[in-house]
């Protein structure tokens, strides 16, 4: 699929939406197959952080996270999935 929800199971309320397809995009452009370079310029106080489980690379900004297919600091690779939360 292009996305997943997460839902509550009380209240059917989406929690987030984890986009892997890269024909949606962010306001500023920023898609799946994104650089870590095009993500700090649309947002300047993007933190890059380590996953614990997998080691895998994540950006955050606001109510989004960018996950990365790369798992060096000094070469993330590109967006895999785009997670957007409330």
């Amino acid at each position: 699929g292009t996305y997943r929800a997460l839902l509550t199971s009380r209240l059917q309320t989406i929690e987030s939406i984890v986009v892997t397809s890269s024909l949606y995009s962010t306001q500023q452009d920023i898609k799946v197959g994104s650089t870590y370079e095009q993500v700090k310029e649309s947002f300047p106080e993007v933190k890059m952080v380590r996953s614990e489980i997998e080691s895998r690379l994540l950006a955050r900004s606001g109510n989004f996270t960018f996950l990365f297919d790369g798992y060096e600091l000094n070469d993330p690779g590109k967006i895999s999935s785009i997670t957007i939360s409330r």
